[in-house]
C-alpha cells in the first residue's frame, strides 16, 4: 500500500461503516501488480450494495481516471462470523504493535 490515497480510501470506509473491520492484502489474481484487495468486514448488506456504491464515490474522488489501485469488497456480518473470525484478533493485535512501534520512535 504504497499509494497514501488507499490508507484515505479505508479511513473513509471505516468513518462511513462504524464497527467495521478491513484486511487488505495483494490482488489475488496479480499479487505482484502493487494493486490492494481491501476487505470490509462487518459490512451492512441492507441495501446490498450499500458498500460498493460509497466506495466508488471514493474511489472517484481520490484517483478520477488514473488506474485504480483497489479493490473493495464487503463481507457482511454472517459470512465474517463463519469465515473471518480468526483473522480479527490477528489483525488487530498486528495494528496495535504498529501503533506502539510508531509512537515508541516518535519518543526518541
Amino acid at each position: 500500500m504504497k499509494d497514501p490515497r488507499i490508507a484515505k480510501l479505508i479511513k473513509a470506509l471505516l468513518k462511513r461503516f462504524p464497527g467495521t473491520s478491513v484486511i487488505t492484502g495483494p490482488m489475488p489474481d496479480d499479487p505482484h501488480s502493487g494493486e490492494t484487495r481491501i476487505k470490509l468486514l462487518n459490512a451492512p448488506d441492507d441495501p446490498p450494495e450499500i458498500v460498493r456504491e460509497f466506495a466508488w464515490t471514493v474511489i472517484d474522488d481520490l484517483w478520477g481516471d488514473e488506474p485504480l489501485p483497489a479493490l473493495v469488497s464487503a463481507v457482511n456480518r454472517e459470512n465474517t462470523a463463519k469465515y473471518y473470525a480468526d483473522r480479527l484478533p490477528k489483525t488487530r493485535s498486528q495494528r496495535a504493535a504498529r501503533r506502539r512501534k510508531t509512537a515508541a520512535s516518535a519518543r526518541k
